[in-house]
């Protein structure tokens, strides 16, 4: 049988490929990336493939992985591939797998080199790849005039090569990119000196965003990158609904929705971070599912009327971030830590509900239930805040405060004053000298209970 193998191997053209592996880079080219995963990793390790064959079989498996957001399995395939790429001299291939050890430096040359042959340039699909490929490395590397420019020659090579999900991509990151101009721009106009907005590089902030929806509306140059922005992302919506490629429709539903929110609009801006929730919980990728709840809840946190929504929304966010492979503890902290917020909010509301009179029915209080519950969510928020104490330090002083207040509400004064000293003790350590005194005053009130 090897001997056969050989045989055939021999007589097959160098450039030619195996019919299923053909057939699962078409689905993987139309964004069916599951379906392609099953059938290329049937292929792969099969003795009769030549080296071409397993070049492009590695390359697929690659692709898919990433679109999967199995990332070290990626790099992984993308480590076996690169000597394969070089010894055939595949520019393309170099680039390819360069890229996706993040190794830019390697990826800008070859792909540069790539989109110059006239191989690559018959080969529409993999000449849009590369285009979008080099625009992700630019963009990695903060040249963002750069990334802009082969994002958009991208779009003429996707369109040529009717390769809708190449399209949806670079229409995902044209959006970022007028997301991410937007976010600056209001900074800018904003004035602020504030180090948390400076630090944050992150669009998805929600400080930024709420930063950007007092200087944004009615300021017209930021809202045509708002409406840029949102027409991108709507374009890679439609073209890429039906496919498997639910990792850029996440980003598109997720950015979709900040705007949604920058400008007000709670109910499609809830809609549209759902959608992205789903599609995140596809992948089985449970931290970014995580990330759009907790963004849900904080937009509802401030409405009485949402707070119930937002007590779900955070302990979603909470159980998505625990069952990640490595859970932060900062971040399931923070989701514990608003909710608490939320339910502590809750019971106020409910105590004053039950006051008022009604003529028709009475509501009952429900203070008390309530303000355990918030306990026990400050409890957890405070477990985790200690596991990772370098980065949960800041928001271990507001924890500890309001578990006092909620002891303080069950009567438990002594338990009270001793959270109170702790809250004391972490404002001072990161110089928050306002709430310390707060703390302080906290703790000698209950002294004299």
């Amino acid at each position: 049988m090897s001997f056969l193998n050989n045989l055939f191997k021999s007589n097959r053209s160098r450039q030619s490929i195996d019919k299923e592996i053909q057939n699962a880079l078409t689905l993987l080219q139309e964004g069916n990336f599951l379906e392609a995963l099953e059938q290329l990793e049937e292929k792969r390790g099969d003795p009769g493939l030549t080296q071409y064959e397993t070049k492009e079989l590695l390359l697929g498996l690659a692709e898919c992985y990433f679109k999967r957001l199995l990332n070290l399995r990626g790099r992984d395939v993308a480590n076996h591939a690169l000597p394969i790429c070089k010894r055939m001299d595949d520019s393309f291939g170099i680039g390819i797998c360069s890229y996706y050890l993040n190794n830019y430096s390697g990826a800008i040359p070859a792909l540069s080199k790539a989109i110059k042959t006239p191989n690559i340039q018959k080969h529409v699909w993999k000449h849009g790849k590369s285009l979008i490929t080099l625009g992700h490395c630019y963009y990695s590397t903060g040249k963002k005039k750069q990334a802009l420019d082969f994002y958009q020659q991208a779009i003429q090579a996707c369109s040529k090569a009717k390769d809708q999900v190449g399209e949806a991509e670079t229409h995902l990151w044209l959006g970022l990119l007028s997301a991410e101009a937007l976010l600056h721009a209001g900074i800018r106009e904003a004035g602020t000196r504030n180090k948390a907005f400076e630090a944050s590089k992150d669009i998805y902030a929600p400080s930024n965003f709420a930063l950007l929806c007092l200087t944004a509306r009615g300021k017209k140059p930021l809202e045509e990158r708002a409406v840029e922005a949102y027409n991108h992302l709507k374009t890679t919506v439609e073209f890429d609904e039906g496919t498997e490629d639910y990792l850029t429709l996440g980003f598109a539903y997720r950015t979709l929705a900040w705007l949604d929110l920058l400008h007000g609009d709670l109910t499609q801006g809830e809609k549209h971070i759902l959608r992205a929730a789903e599609n995140f919980d596809k992948l089985e990728n449970t931290f970014y599912a995580g990330v759009c709840y907790f963004a849900l809840g904080l937009a509802k946190k401030d409405t009485p009327i949402f707070l119930l929504d937002a007590v779900d929304l955070f302990g979603k966010a909470a159980k998505s971030y625990e069952s990640v492979e490595t859970p932060s503890p900062l971040n399931i902290g923070n989701a514990y830590l608003q909710q608490a917020h939320c339910i502590l909010n809750l019971s106020q509301v409910s105590k004053a509900a039950s006051t008022r009179q009604h003529p028709l029915f009475s509501i009952p209080d429900m203070s008390a239930p309530l303000v355990k519950q918030a306990q026990q969510a400050y409890e957890k928020s405070i477990m985790w805040f200690e596991k990772d104490i370098g980065r949960g330090l800041s928001s271990l002083g507001p924890a500890e405060l309001n578990l006092g207040k909620c002891l303080m509400l069950q009567g438990k004064v002594a338990s009270a004053r001793d959270h109170f000293k702790k809250a004391e003790k972490y404002y001072l350590l990161v110089g928050r000298m306002d709430m310390a005194g707060r703390a302080s005053e906290l703790a000698r009130q209950a002294w004299g209970k």
